[in-house]
This record gives C-alpha cells, sequence and structure tokens, in this order.
C-alpha cells in the first residue's frame, strides 16, 4: 500500500516466497512508482528472508517488521484496539518484545515522527536513558507504556517503535479510545398510579449513554401496540395502560465497555 496516496496494489501469487516478493518489488511496484524511501511489512517468511532483506539493502530501502502486538496484527488498516473508562490507567504492552532491543519510542499519531514523540527508551553496555519515568505517563523498563488517568482527548493512534542490534526497525500501531464512564441512570414517570383503559404513562431514562434497554419485571420488555419508543429510545409511552402493565420497570443503558440499570419504578394500575 502507497501510505501516503492510501492507493492499494494487489498482485496474485502462487506461492509465497522471497522471490515471488522480489519479484513484484522489481518487476512491478519499482517500475510504476519508483523507489520506495521505506516498506512496511509483516514478520511472513517471505518477507524475513535474506533474499529480500539483501535485495531492499542494495536498493537503499529501509524495510521494516511490524512488532506483534495484542490482540495481534500487522495491518495498518486493522491494528489493535483498547477500549477504556475515562480516570481509568491504561497500561499498553508489547508482546514477543525481540531481547536485543537498543532503542525504543512511543509516538502519538501514525507517523513516528521527532514531534510526535511522548516516550523514549535507549540501552547499551554503557548507558541506560528511560523517560518519562513518572508523572502522568510513565515508561516501563519492559518498553510498555503506562497512561495514567486516561482522559477522552487521550484517545487516538499509538506508534511504537523498536530498533534492535542489527538496526531493523520494528513498527506496531494500536488505537486507544477513551469513553465516559456511564453514570447511573435516573428513571422517572409522569404518574405512576394510573387508571386501566384510561391514563397515558410516559417514562424517561435520564443518562449520559450511548444505548438504552428498557426491563419490565426483571426481564427484557416486550412492546406492545400500546406502547412507543421514542427515536433515541429515552422514553417510553403507553397510551391507555393495562392492568397487565403494573409492575417493575428499569431502563438499563450502556456503552462499549459498560451497562448500568436504573433503580426500579413502580407502576401501579387501578381498575376503572
Amino acid at each position: 500500500m502507497l501510505q501516503v496516496a492510501g492507493w492499494i496494489e494487489a498482485y496474485p501469487m502462487t506461492r509465497e516466497t522471497a522471490d515471488t516478493a522480489a519479484d513484484s518489488l522489481l518487476n512491478h511496484i519499482i517500475p510504476r512508482f519508483g523507489l520506495p524511501s521505506s516498506i512496511q511489512s509483516d514478520n511472513g517468511p517471505g518477507f524475513i528472508s535474506q533474499v529480500i532483506q539483501q535485495v531492499s539493502s542494495s536498493l537503499g530501502i529501509t524495510w521494516k517488521l511490524h512488532i506483534p502486538y495484542h490482540p495481534q496484527s500487522s495491518a495498518q488498516e486493522n491494528i489493535w484496539v483498547k477500549n477504556a473508562a475515562e480516570g481509568e490507567d491504561v497500561h499498553l504492552r508489547i508482546l514477543n518484545m525481540p531481547p536485543d532491543v537498543t532503542r525504543l519510542a512511543w509516538y502519538r499519531g501514525k507517523v513516528p515522527a521527532k514531534d510526535h514523540i511522548i516516550a523514549f527508551l535507549a540501552q547499551t553496555p554503557n548507558f541506560n536513558v528511560r523517560v518519562p519515568k513518572r508523572g502522568q505517563m510513565i515508561l516501563n523498563s519492559d518498553g510498555s507504556l503506562l497512561l495514567k488517568k486516561v482522559a477522552m482527548q487521550d484517545t487516538g493512534t499509538y506508534t511504537i517503535a523498536v530498533e534492535r542490534e542489527n538496526s531493523k526497525l520494528l513498527i506496531g500501531y494500536g488505537l486507544l479510545r477513551v469513553f465516559q464512564p456511564v453514570r447511573m441512570p435516573i428513571l422517572l414517570a409522569s404518574n405512576t398510579t394510573v387508571t386501566e383503559n384510561k391514563d397515558t404513562v410516559v417514562m424517561t431514562c435520564y443518562s449520559n449513554a450511548i444505548s438504552t434497554q428498557w426491563l419490565f419485571n426483571g426481564m427484557n420488555l416486550q412492546l406492545t401496540e400500546r406502547m412507543k419508543l421514542s427515536e433515541d429510545h429515552r422514553s417510553l409511552t403507553i397510551d391507555p395502560v393495562k392492568r397487565e402493565y403494573a409492575g417493575n420497570y428499569k431502563c438499563k443503558v450502556s456503552n462499549t465497555i459498560r451497562s448500568v440499570e436504573s433503580a426500579p419504578l413502580v407502576l401501579t394500575v387501578k381498575s376503572e
């Protein structure tokens, strides 16, 4: 994929080998698009072989192998995703860290540019540098990154770049999504004691959550011809009420990471 333009080129291959990868590079990609400064790929056998590495080295191309993450992935379009509630601590870990790491850097965003760097580690037999070691963001000695009490503005892509002793550069990407904590909803009704076949009841669920679900006597509410939900599902109108509608009502609200139920509201239905 061309990273700047986002253009995708696919080449059918009968085998995934170093020879076929080198052939596509030399006879298709370079003649059409020119000599790339860098190429990113997963750790497939065709990409880590000595053949393709010698070809890229002779052409002056930096070949970047993606470092495994959890959930494991190597494509920018299919990166790992971590969800968290606002105010929580988030630990971004690296699995299968190479043993011969000399430098490591975390970046905010998809591009590992110097002005986007947020944490850095360098280690040699003579010195060891690791920043930051304290504060809202902490880089641990194993290269993992701890974000303390994340906020909504921490949502976004995080990039990890790892350099090994042989100067091989490994790149990984991740998406952190931060959500507002779901507060306990408040369920109110226009009237809680009504007359059968005469009165109308409007129940409203007040919440900051994305999704709203209704419960009746501990079960999912089954709508009837006399019940109507508002477009956002936060209001339930019963017009008119029937005796069998008497009982305990709750609203259950949720977002991607949590769900909470309201306190029960008891509806009493009297005979005409």
